[in-house]
């Protein structure tokens, strides 16, 4: 289980501070699809990178599995991440080595065998419908496949958890589908509890079981999916369903996507 507990965060610049996130208040429970919704802006990237200490909070506590992580170094640091797989918008892959190689690396940093870790990452691509794919390299990928590649390396440290950040806004409406329902395999198969970073509300009716919605470093709204869905409480979630309603009707994600080095989002 992920908790945060007034969590806030400040990034201090010439210019002055700029407050991301404040007094968030969340609980994930094990096993959950847990969207973040909001436009571009709003934090919610932040909020995420948070969750492996990729940022650190200005304040307030976070709990995962019960130990409080907000000032972990060193080895506890390493643990941790291990735990928490991560898969980004871009893909983030190493375009000088070969699809197995992507794989494998997490185990090969973490000082696996060779032998051991070769086998791991087939087993992995066999997962994701790509081992056939193996001596390839990302640049003879299509987009869809890059993603699976890098869902596999993500999964390849046996993580508890998954963080999703804008993983498929960079897909065409088919490739979305096909990715989101990998991810909801991975789940319900694996049992790996997801947090699902997304502005698109058809991402989020379609595999999120709960969601909360973030508006200018607030958390404006939470609960399960379709409750927040049919009776929205927040003003911003009213806009958002108006936008998109079109496609949540149609069951078919936006192909906008967002800046990926926006540093508050």
């Amino acid at each position: 289980m992920i908790e945060l507990i007034d969590v806030g965060k400040v990034y201090h610049a010439s210019d002055g501070d700029h407050r991301a996130l404040e007094g968030v208040n969340l609980r994930i429970e094990d096993g959950d699809i847990f969207g973040i919704i909001g436009e571009s802006g709003a934090g919610k990237s932040t909020l995420v990178r948070l969750l492996n200490l990729l940022e650190r909070p200005t304040e307030g506590r976070i709990i995962i599995d019960g130990s409080d992580i907000t000032d972990y170094q060193g080895k506890e640091l390493r643990e941790l991440r291990a735990n928490i797989g991560m898969i980004f918008q871009s893909f983030a892959l190493f375009q000088q080595r070969s699809v197995l190689q992507n794989v494998t690396f997490p185990l090969e940093v973490r000082g696996e065998s060779k032998a051991a870790s070769a086998e791991r990452a087939h087993e992995l691509l066999r997962l994701v419908s790509l081992d056939d794919k193996s001596s390839r390299y990302p640049s003879e990928l299509s987009g869809g496949q890059q993603q699976r590649v890098a869902i596999a390396r993500a999964l390849a440290n046996s993580p508890h958890y998954m963080l999703c950040d804008e993983a498929t806004s960079a897909l065409d409406s088919r490739t979305t589908v096909q990715v989101l329902d990998l991810l909801a395999q991975i789940n319900d198969e694996l049992g790996v509890t997801m947090v699902v970073i997304t502005h698109s509300l058809d991402v989020a009716r379609r595999i999120c079981n709960r969601i909360a919605v973030i508006d200018g470093g607030h958390i404006v709204e939470e609960g399960f999916t379709a409750d927040v869905f049919a009776n929205p409480q927040s003003d911003i979630t009213r806009e958002l369903l108006d936008w998109g309603a079109p496609n949540v009707k149609k069951a078919t994600a936006p192909q906008t996507s967002e800046g990926e080095e926006v540093a508050c989002d």
